[in-house]
């Protein structure tokens, strides 16, 4: 499987090419500073081998930063790492 890259560039609405890197992750949960100081937690979202979206076939498995509409449900933003902590811990508790 193809895992996110360490380093990225997000765009979509409301970025213009922010990076966000990781800070920490397991195999299921990820911790990612965005360039704005804010923190993403999250469950990477994975795109299965064959899967066709707009026009491009994937070869392999992959990992994909979530999209707006998982946010609330696979992932958080916090501006407090303390909080952002205690919901990473508490994502790979859950997945245990």
């Amino acid at each position: 499987m193809k895992r996110l890259p360490d380093s990225l560039i997000l765009t979509g609405i409301g970025f213009k090419n922010m990076t966000a890197t990781c800070l920490k992750r397991t195999d299921h949960v990820c911790m990612y500073e965005r360039g704005d100081d804010v923190l993403e937690v999250f469950r990477p979202n994975i795109i299965k081998k064959g899967t066709v979206i707009f026009d491009k076939t994937y070869d392999e498995d992959i990992e994909m930063y979530p999209i707006n509409e998982d946010f609330g449900k696979i992932a958080y933003c916090y501006s407090d790492k303390e909080k952002a902590e205690k919901r990473y811990d508490n994502m790979i508790k859950n997945l245990l």
